[in-house]
C-alpha cells in the first residue's frame, strides 16, 4: 500500500509510480512504471508489480518513488526520493477477482511478426484499464505470464516483436486480457491460444490457407495411387465379364484358342451350334445296331421255321470269275465255307 502528499502545482497531468527491486533516485525517459494515477488519486494505492512487470515477491525488499508529469508532458527524472518496503502475503491470491472477467478476447499476426489483440469492454465503471499478458505455455494467472502492455481507452493493443524478441511466429502463444481498477487488478484469467504463422513457399506472408499439391507429390503417394488405379481398373475388368451374356462355350473356346472378342464380329448370343457325330468306317464285318436286330429276328424265324430242301440247280462258274471275285473281296486262299445249317454266332458278337 503507498500513500503520498500530491502536488499543488496546477498543471499536474499523472503520477508515475517506479518500483525496482535495488535502490535508485532517476529514471530513464523510456522506462515503464509501475502504477499510472490521475491528478487525483485516492489512497492508498496498492502496487503489486515491478516496473519491468514481475509481481513483487512476500519478502523481498522493494523500492518506490513517484515521479509528477505535467500536462507538457514535462517530468523531474533525476534527484527521486525513493522508499523502501517488504510485502506481505495477506493469503488473499486474487484480490481484483471481484472485477468480471475480460470476454470476447481475438488474436491475429499481424504483418507475420505481430500480434493483434483485441476484445470487448468490461460493463464495470470502476475498470480504468486493461493489461495484456502472453505466454509460450497457458497460465491460470498473470504472475507466469509476460506483460505485453497496458491501455485504458482502447480495447485493442498490438504486441511487437521488436519489444519482444521472444515473440516468433513458429511458436504458438497464449494470450489474456485483465481489468484493472483504481485499487486492484483480477489476476486469474482464461487463456486464449494464438496458432502458430505456417508461411507459404512463394513468401507471399500470411498463413497458408490453400492446398499445395506439392506437398502430397512424394514417392510413396505416387506409388500408392498407381497401386489403387491398378485395382480399380482390375474391378472393372472383372466386373464387365461376369456383366456379360455371351455363351458360355464361346468364352471358353476364347480362353482355350485366344479368340479375341471382336476379332470375328460379335459375341453370339444363341447356343453354340453342335458338330455332327464323325461317321464310322465301314467294314464289312461290322453292322448298325438296328441291322443286327432285324437279322438275328429273321434268324430266329428262320431257325423255328421248317426247313424244306428245293432243289437247287447250280451252274458251273468259271474259274477264273471266282477267282477273281475273291481276290476283290480279299478272300483269296481261304476254303470255301461249308454248305449247311445258317450260323447265326456273329450275331451274338454284335449283341
Amino acid at each position: 500500500m503507498l500513500e503520498f502528499l500530491p502536488s499543488t502545482a496546477s498543471d499536474v497531468a499523472a503520477y508515475e509510480v517506479y518500483a525496482l527491486s535495488a535502490p535508485f533516485n532517476r529514471v530513464s525517459e523510456s522506462a515503464t512504471p509501475s502504477l499510472v494515477l490521475d491528478r487525483t488519486p485516492e489512497f492508498p494505492v496498492t502496487v503489486e508489480r515491478y516496473s519491468d512487470g514481475s509481481l513483487l515477491q512476500p519478502g523481498v525488499p522493494v523500492y518506490l518513488a513517484v515521479v509528477v508529469r505535467d500536462a507538457s508532458g514535462n517530468a523531474h527524472l533525476t534527484e527521486l526520493i525513493t522508499a523502501s518496503v517488504e510485502p506481505v502475503d495477506d493469503g488473499v491470491e486474487d484480490p481484483g477477482i471481484y472485477l468480471d472477467p475480460i470476454t470476447g478476447i481475438t488474436e491475429a499476426w499481424l504483418q507475420q511478426t505481430d500480434v493483434l489483440v483485441a476484445w470487448e469492454h468490461t460493463n464495470a465503471p470502476s475498470v480504468r484499464a486493461y493489461r495484456v499478458y502472453f505466454a509460450s505455455e497457458s497460465f491460470p494467472d498473470v504472475e507466469s505470464a509476460i506483460l505485453a502492455g497496458e491501455v485504458q481507452a482502447s480495447n485493442s493493443y498490438r504486441i511487437s516483436a521488436d519489444t519482444f524478441p521472444e515473440l516468433v511466429n513458429s511458436s504458438g502463444w497464449y494470450i489474456a486480457v485483465t481489468p484493472v481498477d483504481d485499487t486492484f487488478e483480477r489476476t486469474s484469467v482464461e487463456t486464449v491460444f494464438l496458432a502458430p504463422l505456417i508461411q507459404t513457399d512463394g513468401g507471399g506472408g500470411g498463413a497458408d490457407e490453400g492446398f499445395d499439391f506439392g506437398t502430397y507429390l512424394t514417392g510413396p503417394n505416387a506409388i500408392i495411387a498407381g497401386l489403387v488405379l491398378v485395382t480399380v481398373l482390375l474391378a472393372l475388368l472383372v466386373l464387365r465379364r461376369r456383366g456379360g451374356k455371351g455363351s458360355k462355350t464361346y468364352t471358353l473356346q476364347e480362353a482355350t484358342w485366344g479368340i479375341q472378342e471382336d476379332a470375328f464380329g460379335p459375341v453370339p448370343t444363341g447356343p453354340a451350334p453342335t458338330a455332327p457325330a464323325p461317321a464310322a468306317p465301314a467294314s464289312a464285318l461290322a453292322a448298325p445296331q438296328a441291322l443286327s436286330v432285324d437279322l438275328y429276328a429273321t434268324a430266329q424265324q428262320l431257325s423255328q421255321a421248317p426247313r424244306t430242301e428245293a432243289p437247287v440247280s447250280r451252274s458251273p462258274a468259271p474259274s477264273t470269275s471266282i477267282d477273281g471275285l475273291l481276290d476283290d473281296l480279299g478272300l483269296e486262299g481261304q476254303a470255301p465255307a461249308k454248305q449247311g445249317a445258317l450260323d447265326t454266332s456273329f450275331l451274338d458278337d454284335l449283341l
